[in-house]
């Protein structure tokens, strides 16, 4: 009897759903819109996927400016062959592959508590704070957006995401598409839309239900248009409300995401201008990437790197690597770095 093959996609929609069992209403949305075969890793046995990964391309806001990043997402490894070592060749890959196709940082969110110690120990990511928590409603009004409008859902969060300063991970236009039909879709999930006078949408608010409160997972829009969008739902729902709101507002600040710089010069460039009151001096290697390595100066919104010092019977200066870089640059600040991550597919809770 001949043995039908699967392709890749195939493959790969397989053991994301063994392993994550998301519905297949979502994954039609996801592999539809998102999957790009040049995205996706496979560890395979004979014909079938037994590690998965995908990586698709995001961007990484900054001030002014906006970097190319990888978005590692769906990690997983067939049940039947966990603890043989098979993700860390594939998430490493990931990584070569990501900075190839010049993204300047790799981003994901752990889905377990366990993972950001591996994810620290294989790849050489750190946490970041990426939201903020909170149950008072102040807070949410004190994160406002600016006045836009748009024809279209997508289109205006396009608009108004394109318009945040705050270092954040960036949607692309598939994304959103995926995530508001999601939010539009699924049961436990809710879009509430507000619209100008004008019909135009100027905000939106993003509701996960739950059995004894309601989350607003994301709140876009001016002042007075959050105040309608809350009144709304309060109106709905005699259930109290949480926030998760961007790690600049108020509450109580969360480190769900996780960063690992692959080009650290350009990097540096757009932190310092940035956080041009910086100073801070250090020495990094990376096993990975070793075109990285250098003796760095940061000062006056400008990056040197410093010529080595020539090999001597001094003891070596210590060396920073991946994660110990995102640590150091956190102290520097004197605050945990920080980047608004959130409507990717992760766990709201």
């Amino acid at each position: 009897m001949t043995q039908i093959r699967r392709t890749k996609k195939e493959e790969a929609r397989r053991l994301w759903q063994l392993c994550f069992g998301d519905s297949d209403e979502f994954l039609d949305r996801y592999f539809d819109r998102l999957y790009r075969e040049e995205d996706v890793l496979l560890a395979e046995e004979g014909s079938k996927a037994i590690g998965h990964l995908q990586f698709p391309e995001l961007s990484l806001s900054l001030g002014e400016e906006t970097l190319p990043a990888g978005y590692v997402v769906a990690v997983c490894t067939h049940p039947d062959h966990r603890g043989k070592g098979i993700m860390r060749p594939l998430l490493q890959e990931a990584l070569r592959r990501e900075k190839a196709r010049g993204d300047v940082v790799s981003v994901l969110l752990p889905a377990e508590e366990w993972l950001y110690r591996y994810y620290t120990s294989v790849g050489g990511y750190a946490p970041v704070v990426n939201r903020a928590r909170s149950n008072r409603r102040e807070d949410a009004l004190r994160e406002e957006d600016p006045a836009v409008t748009a024809p279209s859902l997508v289109d205006y969060l396009l608009k108004v995401e394109a318009s945040q300063q705050t270092p954040s991970l960036l949607h692309s236009r598939a994304f959103w598409e995926v995530i508001t039909e999601d939010f539009e879709q699924e049961e436990e999930l809710a879009l509430q839309i507000h619209r100008a006078e004008s019909g135009l949408i100027d905000g939106v608010l993003f509701l996960v239900k739950g059995e004894s409160e309601l989350l607003v997972q994301a709140l876009y829009g001016t002042k007075p248009v959050r105040e309608a969008l809350l009144t709304e739902v309060a109106r709905s729902s005699a259930l109290p409300l949480t926030y998760l709101l961007r790690p600049s507002g108020g509450g109580i600040p969360e480190a769900r995401a996780m960063m690992r710089i692959l080009d650290v010069p350009r990097y540096l460039e757009a932190f310092v201008k940035y956080y041009p009151e910086l100073t801070l001096s250090f020495t990094y290697r990376d096993e990975l990437f070793p075109e990285n390595d250098g003796d760095y100066l940061l000062s006056a919104g400008k990056v040197e790197r410093l010529p080595r010092d020539e090999e001597g019977e001094s003891a070596p200066k210590k060396s920073l690597s991946p994660a110990e870089l995102i640590a150091t640059l956190s102290d520097a600040l004197g605050r945990p770095l920080a980047c608004s991550v959130r409507l990717l597919f992760e766990d709201p809770h």
